[in-house]
């Protein structure tokens, strides 16, 4: 997934070196580098929603990580991107869900799930778990022996890229939906696709 989201952050990045006709790392300055957000903001994503000001400044440190390996390999002197002083905006606080729009999704996942196997049906699993265990959905795929009567085990996003594996309570309502994986035979509690949150998202368009 890392190498996924930088190479989307290359992607972009390349379009800005081409459109400044920066063509080699040396080129580079510092005030390239700081109007970068504010040209990154007119881009907009596919749902026609303008970049975020954080999506930008992650972009930049993909930047300095390919400027750092110049330096190295003598295309550079000098890292324009290094200590910045650009802060990250605050993420905005979503409010919780509703029992009554839970209800709903739930109502909407069987429509969209009902007539499959448990072991087939990720997305009423994953969301189960989410709800329940106040996961990511990342963290909702566990194999089923990381999961114990009153334990589930899981594979958090850590430092440096780095997995962090933390073991905390099982929610009680819970034990049910993991008794019925493994009476279906299923080996953990779902097969996330890949794309998942996109998934999630187009369904709750």
């Amino acid at each position: 997934k890392t190498h996924t989201r930088m190479g989307n952050a290359w992607d972009w990045l390349r379009v800005w070196l081409d459109h400044k006709e920066i063509a080699v790392p040396a080129a580079l300055t510092y005030h390239h580098v700081i109007a970068y957000p504010e040209w990154r903001a007119l881009q907009k994503r596919n749902c026609g929603k303008s970049v975020c000001r954080n999506t930008a400044l992650l972009e930049l440190k993909v930047l300095s990580l390919i400027v750092r390996e110049a330096i190295r390999r003598g295309f550079a002197t000098a890292n324009p991107c290094e200590r910045l002083g650009m802060r990250r905006d605050a993420p905005k606080q979503k409010p919780e869900m509703t029992d009554a729009e839970i209800a709903t999704i739930r109502a909407a996942l069987l429509v969209r799930e009902g007539a499959l196997t448990i072991d087939q049906r990720w997305m009423s699993v994953a969301f189960e778990i989410a709800v329940h265990q106040g996961c990511r959905l990342s963290e909702t795929q566990v194999p089923l022996t990381a999961v114990t009567d009153s334990t589930i085990q899981f594979v958090a996003k850590g430092r440096n890229g780095r997995p962090h594996i933390f073991t905390t309570t099982l929610h009680p309502g819970l034990r049910g939906l993991m008794a019925e994986l493994r009476a279906g035979g299923a080996t953990a509690t779902c097969a996330l696709p890949r794309m998942a949150s996109k998934v999630w998202h187009d369904f709750f368009l």
